[in-house]
């Protein structure tokens, strides 16, 4: 093969042409897919790329005796931490592999029963937080403990330990951080802040508490993380008029609680919808619409407060999730079907089947973004 002669300008041209083309397609880093995740009982988790509209990756969590219900993806997509084992341990799989990489037992002393009710992870990925209620178990009674939060180091391997714990409020079933990594939130009777560091209750923010002229307390149900596609949390509580009779359809109201993440803004919204029984509610990216479900799905106008249009499903769900373009909802938590419905009309455009129809049993709906 003849040498090139960098002396003439055709040659140099084509180098720098060259150049180029290794400079762009190193600077390029490969497009990250989104992909949707939820479990199902016995021992399953699934991996869903919802615009194939098919499973692509099927996984058995590890026993004993697993019963899944909260799971949540490290912010990189290459690991799923499970809540496992009736709640009493939490697993790490790795999403490549399916192998198990990460085992932390709740409470490994023989005579404590500690089950987790609320699990995250820090934005770096370093670190699970896992709110533990316990009792000591004596052979004529339980004896109630007080609840803690309990931290793990990601790289503790298959007998983690927690590397330090701190105490915590009653009736916690929540837990969020902000994206800063900066402050610990814990959703329970009252809304709390925490330093995940030391452990330090910085403020807390009344709700079960609160106190406003011819208003009940409100009334919450939520174990579900459901902030992926805009680190904005919400969820939907009832509220009463204690200054109108019970019979007076105006009596009861429906509202949206709200946390940033991004910025540590907090509120309360009254609704201008009829109450109803609705599970979940999620923002879409647009952030001027939220999507709420239980036997119906509804669309609400952030704005008006309206609920711009309701269809009426096939059957319960506890769970509504939002594509990362806005485009699609995907509803779950129930049973074994997981049905899109277009965002912008609510129709129902696919489904999706999980193999051999396992019960999702309250699972929550997560997105992971892979190369």
């Amino acid at each position: 093969m003849a040498a090139l002669d960098f002396s003439r300008p055709a040659t140099r041209a084509f180098l720098f042409c060259l150049g180029l083309v290794f400079a762009q397609s190193s600077a390029s880093p490969a497009i990250a897919k989104e992909y949707l995740l939820t479990a199902a009982k016995p021992d399953r988790l699934f991996m869903m790329d919802m615009s194939a509209r098919k499973i692509v990756r099927e996984y058995k969590i590890p026993g004993p005796m697993v019963a899944p219900m909260t799971f949540l993806p490290a912010p990189d997509g290459k690991t799923v931490y499970v809540v496992t084992n009736y709640e009493k341990s939490i697993t790490g799989i790795d999403m490549e592999s399916g192998e198990e990489v990460f085992r932390a037992d709740m409470a490994p002393e023989f005579d404590i029963r500690s089950k987790n009710f609320g699990l995250e992870i820090s934005p770096d990925g370093k670190e699970l937080y896992s709110y533990d209620v316990l009792a000591r178990l004596h052979p004529d009674r339980y004896e109630v403990l007080e609840p803690r939060i309990s931290v793990f180091a990601t790289d503790g391997g298959l007998n983690a330990k927690a590397t330090r714990t701190f105490a915590a409020p009653r009736r916690i079933h929540l837990l969020m951080m902000s994206t800063d990594g900066k402050s610990l939130y814990a959703l329970g009777k009252d809304f709390y802040t925490f330093n995940p560091v030391t452990g330090e209750l910085l403020n807390t923010y009344p709700f079960l508490n609160w106190t406003r002229p011819n208003m009940s307390p409100p009334d919450l149900l939520n174990f579900w993380p459901l902030w992926d596609q805009t680190m904005i949390f919400r969820s939907l509580y009832t509220v009463a008029r204690t200054n109108l009779p019970p019979t007076d359809p105006n009596a009861f109201a429906l509202g949206i609680l709200s946390l940033d993440l991004k910025n540590g803004e907090m509120g309360v919204e009254e609704l201008k919808i009829p109450p109803e029984v609705l599970f979940t509610v999620v923002t879409s990216p647009n952030l001027r619409d939220a999507f709420a479900v239980f036997t119906n799905l509804v669309k609400i106008d952030l704005e008006s407060g309206e609920a711009v249009k309701t269809v009426e499903l096939d059957h319960s769900y506890y769970i509504a999730q939002i594509s990362g373009d806005g485009n699609e909802v995907y509803l779950g938590g129930t049973m074994c079907d997981i049905p899109i419905y277009a965002a912008d009309t609510l129709e129902k455009v696919d489904q999706i089947e999980l193999t051999g129809c396992p019960d999702m049993g309250g699972s929550p709906l997560k997105i992971i973004h892979r190369d």
